[in-house]
């Protein structure tokens, strides 16, 4: 019988219906739930990533940090950070591109000839500086340029050593990771097609043992793909040209596979092999000045009077001595000194082990401390002299040991055979009861050498090593040998310390062999060499030549500046009647320029009141200015009241000149210029603005900034503000990757003016040579940019038209541009060649 459907239960439906609702309501939360404890957990995760990888870069920069801090000579007694002066370099002349504004030049500047491979110049007389981190606002790579001892090894140290304590002075570059390394810890010979950074695997595992390689090495590579990292590369400058070579291909390979590194080395006078081809802008690092070397000297005898002396040095406690009685005593001997010479010669002073103020003696009382005590001095020539020869700055342990096995004690050497013979016979090695130490690892334990990656060996710096090599060229009556290698700073830095002990006259004839024009190139090496040579020794007659370079007005002004310079710092005692000589002479401006900064170099006071004559009296503003750079760094009385009665009583012109003068000397001349911005005269007022401009010191700027806000005259507030414009453009003078001549827009409108073309990837040589012989000036100077890697005959011809036209604007652009070339490894052709007379 059928029977219809009988209605749903309410109560049933109703129930069903809630159950439903709250079993999806319930689900609806766990997928809520649980999305967002997935969220949390991977939130949980980036931060726990974020913490590790943060905390490996923290462990990572303490590394560096503590690798920095020992990378100079006196680490053994303090920190870095607590002895350095921090480091300066000699900002390049602004470079007036086409179509633009270059930055402005102060007399001073204008007067000096640039010479950053003589940076005694620039640092004496306060040409303009650049601080060491402005080199990380620059894309172009940048090599560190000054001879041996001057403290490039200590730049790269305090940049890294800024990068790794994150400091505030670099702006919106803190964050950039540093990765320093010596040259002997690269990959070498880079034989490799690609860069990867897995090939500094055994460096970084020497660096920091602790850390998980891998994962450093993919915290260095996202830090490269952000653009804020820096490869800083110590060592080069020690190179000959070969390893040079060797380097500058793996720089190659850096750069093509990460060209967003920023990558700083450091090279010196003599050679640089292949490293202008990879695209490098040579800055030239600042030398010490003698305020700077007195500087130097207050803060060691402050460090040494309470973290040394107090101490006890094998049972001995030293004896106390007033750091001022030992600053006087040190005054009259630290001028014309290496950073590295007058670091030893302080520390000889203040330990008491010198024996004497001259250099040869500071550099022995530190071998002294370095030496083990039963190794005789002629095993640590003898290994100097054998690396010198085999041009090897760096070596392997065992080629070490070979060089040295005649002084190996018996159980060494019998040690040594026993080793060689069970590994020819397949035998295991026996352990030894008592090793006794070879005299590598003595050289090691005491400080001589350094262990670098891979069993490499290095000296401790290598000024030692060229005076030591010294040693031995003179004790084994070798010095000629020296005239057959190639140039590097071995060879020249060897013969530093040579002509000290040695009238060796043959050498310099073999030496000066192969000297030529346009540069004469081997003269002012051996020039520089000359500064420690005794007065009367025989390698003292060369300087004649130099002599007679500087009196030839045909010459280019910078190529008589080197003779200038080499005459002065060799502190012979007829540099300063030459230059007297020259002063009251009716030479032409440029002569008399370089006799004024001559004078200034060897601080004749002879010479003051002919100075006193030329700038006062004299028509050129740069003669004028010379003499009054000059008088500042003589000092005396008398000269730095000339110049304060010419601030006080000049026209417009001398005042400025003055001005800007007195700011070289921070004790008498910065006060008076603090003393003339409160002076009535608004034309004192004016010049001293131009003065404070050129003070490297914070309280400077903020005596700008007084006169900029609250003098009562619009032309002294109008002159601060634009000096203070200026001293914060100073990063233009920074060297910029030169754009392809395809893409440079002022080289395509001169050849479009031709009715030519340049096809992308040309060098466009012919265009440029054109550009150099036809074009406008900015467009000329910048043409000689693009030819720096270019060599043939059509290039040399159509700069050496240049070089010997006394009238061209680019004589000594063209000067520069050629010992750039030379000093990058090519041969310059004779002029004759070219039908010039030399």
């Amino acid at each position: 019988m059928y029977r219809p459907p009988t209605l749903l239960d309410p109560l049933s439906f109703a129930l069903g219906f809630l159950a439903g609702t709250l079993f999806w309501f319930l689900i609806g939360r766990i997928r809520g739930l649980l999305a967002e404890m997935r969220q949390q957990a991977q939130e949980r995760r980036e931060q726990e990533e974020l913490q590790r990888i943060q905390s490996l870069r923290a462990r990572y920069l303490r590394h560096v940090a503590r690798r920095a801090q020992g990378m100079h000579l006196a680490a053994p007694l303090f920190p870095l950070e607590e002895i350095v002066l921090p480091p300066r370099l000699l900002a390049p002349p602004p470079h007036a591109w086409p179509g633009e504004m270059p930055p402005a030049m102060d007399t001073v500047e204008t007067t000096l000839p640039y010479l950053p491979w003589w940076p005694e110049l620039g640092t004496t007389f306060g040409a303009p500086p650049l601080s060491v981190h402005s080199l990380l606002f620059t894309s172009s790579p940048i090599a560190l340029l000054a001879p041996t001892g001057y403290g490039k090894t200590v730049a790269l140290a305090y940049l890294a050593l800024l990068l790794a304590q994150e400091d505030e002075s670099l702006e919106e570059k803190r964050g950039t990771l540093p990765l320093l390394f010596h040259v002997s810890e690269l990959p070498l010979p880079f034989e490799e097609t690609d860069f990867r950074f897995e090939l500094l695997a055994d460096a970084l595992k020497e660096q920091c043992p602790d850390l998980n390689i891998s994962e450093l090495i993919a915290l260095i590579q996202s830090a490269v793909a952000e653009g804020k990292a820096v490869f800083l590369l110590d060592g080069y400058d020690e190179l000959p040209p070969e390893k040079q070579q060797e380097v500058s291909q793996f720089l190659r390979a850096l750069r093509r596979a990460v060209p967003r590194l920023q990558i700083i080395t450091t090279v010196s006078p003599e050679q640089v092999d292949g490293l202008l081809s990879v695209g490098f802008h040579a800055l030239a690092l600042q030398s010490w000045e003698r305020w700077r070397s007195r500087e130097f000297v207050r803060r060691w005898g402050e460090l040494w009077a309470r973290q040394v002396a107090t101490e006890v040095w094998e049972g001995v406690t030293l004896p106390s001595v007033d750091p001022l009685l030992i600053a006087s005593w040190l005054e009259g001997s630290l001028e014309g000194l290496s950073p590295l010479e007058l670091t030893l010669k302080v520390w000889g002073a203040f330990a008491g082990d010198m024996g004497g103020l001259d250099v040869r003696h500071a550099l022995a009382a530190h071998l002294r401390r370095l030496m083990p005590p039963e190794v005789p001095i002629a095993a640590a020539e003898t290994l100097a002299l054998q690396s010198l020869a085999a041009l090897q700055p760096y070596f392997e342990q065992k080629q070490a040991r070979q060089w040295l096995r005649e002084f190996e004690p018996p159980e060494v050497e019998a040690t040594a055979s026993e080793e060689v013979s069970q590994k020819k016979k397949g035998k295991k090695q026996k352990q030894p009861a008592r090793p006794s130490l070879s005299v590598i690892d003595k050289f090691v334990a005491g400080g001589l050498l350094q262990s670098r990656t891979g069993g490499r060996l290095t000296f401790l710096h290598p000024g030692l090593m060229h005076f030591l090599a010294a040693h031995g060229l003179s004790a084994y009556g070798m010095q000629e040998s020296l005239a057959a290698q190639p140039e590097w700073s071995g060879k020249w830095g060897t013969l530093t310390y040579l002509v000290t002990e040695s009238e060796e006259t043959a050498l310099l004839g073999a030496l000066l062999q192969e000297d030529a024009p346009p540069l004469y190139r081997q003269r002012f090496l051996l020039g520089r060499t000359l500064r420690l040579a005794p007065p009367k020794s025989a390698w003292r007659k060369f300087l004649a030549q130099l002599g007679k370079i500087f009196q030839d007005e045909s010459l280019p002004c910078a190529q008589r500046a080197e003779a200038m310079l080499a005459l002065a710092l060799s502190r012979d005692p007829g540099a300063p009647t030459l230059f007297r000589y020259y002063l009251g002479s009716a030479s032409a401006d440029e002569t008399l320029c370089l006799a004024a900064l001559g004078s200034g170099l060897v601080r004749d006071e002879k010479a003051v009141q002919a100075l006193i004559s030329l700038f006062l009296q004299h028509s050129s503003d740069k003669v004028r200015t010379a003499a009054a750079l000059a008088l500042v760094n003589i000092g005396s009385s008398e000269a730095l009241l000339a110049l304060a009665r010419a601030l006080l009583q000049g026209d417009e012109t001398v005042r400025r000149i003055a001005a800007e003068a007195l700011a070289n000397d921070p004790l008498e001349g910065h006060a008076t210029l603090r003393d003339g911005l409160s002076m009535e005269d608004v034309m004192l007022r004016r010049a001293v603005v131009y003065g404070l401009a050129r003070i490297q010191e914070p309280w400077a700027v903020t005596l700008l900034q007084q006169a900029q806000m609250q003098d009562d005259h619009w032309i002294v507030r109008n002159a601060a503000t634009a000096v203070l414009e200026q001293k914060t453009d100073v990063r233009r003078r920074l060297p910029r990757p030169l754009r392809p001549p395809s893409e440079t827009d002022w080289l395509l409108k001169f050849a479009a003016r031709k009715g030519m073309g340049i096809a992308p990837g040309s060098p466009a040589t012919e265009i440029l040579l054109q550009v150099v012989r036809e074009g406008e000036e900015e467009e000329r100077a910048s043409a000689l940019l693009y030819l720096r890697n270019a060599s043939s005959d059509a290039v040399f011809s159509t700069l050496y038209q240049v070089l010997y036209d006394p009238a061209s604007p680019l004589r000594e652009s063209v000067y520069r541009l050629l010992w750039e070339m030379a000093w990058a490894g090519e041969k310059l052709p004779h002029p004759q060649k070219y039908g010039l007379r030399a």
